[in-house]
């Protein structure tokens, strides 16, 4: 299941970018231990370069030593609630959603808009720096050769995957702007809609984001923002269904997302995955299955990662 082909020796898989997507729910040594893992489907070729964290966001860039291509990965929502990454992410970036900003960064569209919650995301993202002080944007300025060096993807799971879709604009407007040529490109695994119609649409004519962004077709996920009907229908052909109270709680964020006088939408139709029912009767436990990153990881055809190295993700 081939992403792109940038050339017949360089070329990112589904299965690379899903493992390397959910290896960044790692901690700081789990990591290069994974990535040295020769039994997952990066085959132990790529090499960590550069990882900064906070008490929200960790993003790594690895290498894959055969190539050279480099890629940026974004790391989802924790699922722990003892952990303070686990309110940050899910208050302060996934949920988010009622108030939309301007496109600050240059390059899209009149109109052009993301959530608030994801602005704040990327802005955390692009001020993380590693252990020497250094930041993603200053990594990859001494090491990306704009037009020349090969594609970059910037890869996510989940909320992983909504930052993606805005970290790769941004860092295009950094290197390349006012250039059609595709230096990064985003590869997003379950993500949640980032931002607007506008937003979406330069997306997908822009950094084709619609061939990047994989989707289980039984997750709920991916349908926030734009379709929360499928949500209170969920789940299709037998499945447990959506509790009352939560049927209530999607029935006033679609209430609260007209005032905004504005809609999400996803970028393209996507990549679906066939998905199919797990768990039995329990709503909570189907979704949490179904947008798990070990579903994503078979779902394309890789190995399991190691959940001992893992934040739940």
């Amino acid at each position: 299941m081939n992403l792109m082909i940038v050339n017949d020796e360089n070329s990112i898989t589904a299965q690379v970018a899903m493992t390397l997507a959910a290896i960044a729910y790692a901690d700081h040594k789990g990591i290069p231990t994974l990535l040295a893992n020769q039994q997952l489907a990066t085959q132990g070729r790529w090499q960590l370069q550069w990882l900064g964290s906070d008490d929200a966001n960790q993003v790594y860039i690895a290498q894959d030593q055969q190539t050279g291509q480099f890629a940026v990965n974004i790391r989802g929502s924790v699922t722990d609630p003892l952990s303070e990454a686990f309110w940050l992410d899910w208050f302060k970036q996934d949920l988010e959603v009622l108030d939309m900003a301007h496109w600050p960064h240059g390059g899209a569209p009149t109109g052009a808009k993301i959530a608030q919650g994801t602005l704040a995301g990327l802005h955390s993202l692009v001020s993380l720096k590693n252990h020497s002080g250094q930041t993603l944007v200053d990594f990859l300025r001494a090491n990306l050769e704009p037009g020349v060096s090969p594609l970059t993807g910037v890869i996510g799971h989940s909320l992983g995957g909504a930052l993606a879709s805005v970290l790769a604009p941004y860092l295009h407007q950094q290197f390349s702007p006012g250039q059609q040529v595709l230096d990064f490109w985003p590869v997003t695994f379950a993500g949640p809609s980032a931002g607007n119609a506008v937003f979406a649409n330069w997306l997908t004519q822009q950094f084709a984001a619609s061939q990047g962004r994989y989707f289980n077709t039984f997750d709920v996920v991916p349908h926030a923002w734009q379709e929360l009907a499928w949500i209170e229908q969920s789940f299709p052909n037998g499945g447990p269904g959506l509790p009352f109270v939560m049927k209530e709680l999607m029935k006033g964020i679609a209430d609260l997302l007209k005032l905004i006088k504005d809609s999400y939408l996803q970028p393209g139709t996507g990549m679906p995955l066939p998905g199919a029912l797990q768990s039995g009767d329990d709503w909570g436990m189907e979704a949490g299955q179904q947008h798990a990153s070990a579903t994503y990881l078979t779902l394309v055809g890789a190995p399991p990662v190691p959940v001992s190295y893992t934040s739940s993700g």
